[in-house]
Formats: structure tokens, C-alpha cells, sequence
């Protein structure tokens, strides 16, 4: 049994490797795959999953016992006398040593484990919001289009008019305005897709792609929070410290004990030509008689004592932030409710337009109505991606962000 959790550790670090193997990088046919390609290329995956290796074989180590060792000693007694004396020593450690490094392995591997569901929550926050960004980035690029568009004709119109009148003027040079600041904001988004787009590329290499077929839907489907049990990494983490505390504890206790060394000889003093062997046995235990190692226990047994308190109130920490994560999703929910659908939007929009063409809009209302559909957009979408990280939070607080799938 002893082996058990280190071959369920290893088979599951292959299984993520064989997952991840199977996937096709090189014809990606949507955005889970894109997503699950990136976490498997990611640096901080890549070293995560690195350190849980490493703590494996942290394991394998903690199950080694102390090698033995020959001795060999040959001694001049004087005339034509000599003694040899041969050894094997065989160490026994005391006081449980290789079960509290066992443990300590074990409370690693825990650590380790951990980390990787921590570094996967941040990996997948950063790709589900550049994804959906991104897609985003398309409806408020065709957007501004249209408002440089309209700003255009707009200029084109009023340009080919003769004897502008004072208010006219105002209205050209507020067009004028109006398509500068559209085009600077047009620049500004091209190059957030750009940032975005090399952080993908970092990953995937620079003659990477993103089609539109690797980007998710811009509506977001938001699901219902399910009441489950916190089963946060953070709270594994923490538990985790608790335990590699007690195994250093064990460890430091294991000290005090030392290592007892069996060293049956084989003996063997030849005189004058004869011969005499003889069999001996030695016997070698550490006496604790200055210590007995009650500062490094005592150094132990505060760090558990600090860990134990520290996971105590990540727990409670851990209750409020998920209290605070799903009344904030909630919240954007009810927020994303009163705002107009896309289908309203649209109506307004070609509702307005309707009304430029009658010529019943003056300048300053059409540049505002604009703007304001502009800024609306805008501020739906940070509000999705707000809700889209309240999201993800609260399933990585429950332990369950492989349910997350983008669609």
C-alpha cells in the first residue's frame, strides 16, 4: 500500500499527459480545443505540472532507507603479527524517520497538486477573457466602422454644400471631430487585439492564427450557481501546509532518536604463520544525553501551530470571497437583464439612422447618440467579462472548473 498514492500520482500526471497529447494543436476546430491546446502549452502549466513531477519523485526518495557500509581495517600488532577486521555496518534509523519523510513527501505532493489547480484557474481566466474578448473587440470594431461611416458622408455632404452657414460650420467641424476621435479609437482597439493575439502567439508560435471559428459566441450563456461544498485549491493548499508541518514535526521528532548501527565483524589475526578468525558483533546508538533536538521540535511544532491558524481562517476567508463572487455574479445578472438585448440595440441604431436620413437630427444629437451607442457597448461588455471572472472564481472555489466548457 505504501506505494499506492504514488502510482495514482503518476497515473494521473500521465493521463493529463496523454490528454493532452491526443489533442490536435496543429487543427484546432474550436474554441474548448483552443483552449485546452493553450493550457497545455502554457509555461505556468508546464512548470506546475513540472513541480508535482518533482514532487513524485519527492516520494520515491522519502522510501529510501540508508545504505550499509564495509568497513575494512588492517593493523601491525608488532613482529610478524597482523590483524584485519572486516564490517558490515547496517543502519536502522529510529524513531520512525521514514514514515515522517514519508509523510512530508506526501504533504508536497498535496502542495504541488495544489498549485496546479491554482495556476489552471489563472490560465483559463486569462484565455475564456481573451477569447471573449476578442470576440467583442469584433462588434465594437463594426460598430466604429459604422460611426466613421456615418461621420464620413456626413463630412462628404456638408463639404459639397456652398455658403455654409455659421451653424453649418459648427456642425462640419463637429463631424470633423467626431471622425478623428472614432478613428483613434478604431487604432486603439486594433492594437488590444494585437496584445491579445501575441499572447497567443507566444504559446502557439508566431505564424499562429486566431479564425473566427477558435472564437467563442459574444452572448455569453450564464449559468445558475449550483450550492456545493467549498473545495477551493486555496483550501487545499492550506491543508496541505497543515500537514507538511506535522511531517516536519515527525521529522525533527525522528532526530532526537538518531540511527542505530548492527555491524557484525569477521576478525582475523595471523602470527607466525597461524591463523585465527573469529566472528564479533558491534552495536552503535546515539545517547541523547546533552539533547535531544527540543529546539528544532520546538521550531516545528510553531510552524504548525501558525499553519493550523492560518488554514482556520482561510477557511473563513475562503466563505466570505464566495459569498462576495456569487452575490457579484448574481448582481451582473440582474445588471445584464435591464440593459437592451442586441436586438434592441439594433433596432434603436437603424431606428436613428432612419431619422439622419430624414435630415431631422441635428449635428451635436447625432454625434452624442453615437457615442453614447458606443460607450454603451462598451460598458456591456467589461460587464461580462466581469461576470465571466466571478464565474470562473466561484467554480474553481467549488472545485469544479473542468465543468467550465466554452462553447
Amino acid at each position: 500500500m505504501k506505494y499506492l498514492s504514488l502510482f495514482l500520482g503518476l497515473l494521473l500526471l500521465l493521463s493529463w499527459r496523454q490528454s493532452a497529447l491526443a489533442l490536435d494543436c496543429h487543427n484546432m476546430t474550436g474554441p474548448q480545443t483552443l483552449l485546452e491546446c493553450t493550457l497545455a502549452k502554457h509555461p505556468l502549466m508546464v512548470n506546475a505540472l513540472g513541480l508535482q513531477q518533482s514532487a513524485l519523485a519527492g516520494l520515491v526518495r522519502a522510501d529510501q532507507s540508508p545504505n550499509p557500509r564495509f568497513e575494512l581495517y588492517a593493523e601491525d600488532i608488532g613482529g610478524d603479527a597482523l590483524r584485519q577486521e572486516a564490517a558490515f555496518v547496517h543502519p536502522l534509523e529510529l524513531g520512525g524517520a521514514k514514515s515522517a519523510r514519508r509523510h512530508k513527501a506526501q504533504a508536497e505532493q498535496e502542495l504541488a497538486k495544489a498549485n496546479t489547480q491554482l495556476q489552471r484557474t489563472q490560465v483559463v481566466l486569462q484565455i475564456t477573457q481573451d477569447l471573449y474578448r476578442l470576440s467583442q473587440l469584433q462588434i465594437e470594431v463594426a460598430q466604429l466602422k459604422e460611426n466613421i461611416t456615418t461621420f464620413s458622408n456626413l463630412l462628404q455632404r456638408f463639404s459639397k454644400t456652398r455658403g455654409l452657414n455659421p451653424e453649418q460650420r459648427v456642425s462640419l467641424s463637429a463631424y470633423q471631430f467626431a471622425l478623428q476621435e472614432s478613428q483613434l479609437m478604431a487604432y486603439d482597439l486594433k492594437q488590444e487585439r494585437k496584445v491579445i493575439l501575441s499572447r497567443f502567439q507566444a504559446i502557439h508560435g508566431l505564424d499562429f492564427r486566431l479564425g473566427d471559428d477558435l472564437l467563442p459566441a459574444a452572448t455569453i450563456v450564464w449559468p445558475r450557481i449550483k450550492h456545493a461544498p467549498l473545495q477551493s485549491p486555496e483550501l487545499k493548499q492550506a491543508q496541505a501546509e497543515v500537514s507538511y508541518a506535522q511531517g516536519l514535526l515527525q521529522v525533527e521528532e525522528a532526530k532526537a532518536w538518531g540511527t542505530l548501527e548492527l555491524a557484525p565483524r569477521i576478525i582475523q589475526e595471523t602470527r607466525n604463520n597461524l591463523r585465527k578468525n573469529s566472528i564479533a558483533f558491534g552495536l552503535n546508538i546515539p545517547l541523547p544525553l546533552y539533547q535531544s533536538n527540543a529546539g528544532g521540535k520546538q521550531q516545528a511544532q510553531a510552524k504548525l501551530d501558525t499553519n493550523q491558524q492560518l488554514a482556520q481562517q482561510k477557511a473563513q476567508e475562503l466563505a466570505a470571497r464566495f459569498k462576495q463572487k456569487k452575490e457579484s455574479y448574481q448582481q451582473v445578472l440582474r445588471q445584464l437583464k435591464d440593459l437592451l438585448t442586441p436586438e434592441e440595440f439594433r433596432k434603436k441604431h437603424k431606428e436613428i439612422h432612419q431619422a439622419m436620413r430624414r435630415g431631422s437630427l441635428p449635428a451635436p444629437l447625432v454625434i452624442e447618440v453615437h457615442r453614447q451607442f458606443l460607450t454603451l457597448l462598451k460598458q456591456r461588455h467589461q460587464l461580462e467579462l466581469y461576470g465571466l471572472a466571478q464565474l470562473i472564481q466561484i467554480k474553481s472555489l467549488q472545485g469544479n472548473l473542468k465543468e467550465f466548457q466554452l462553447p
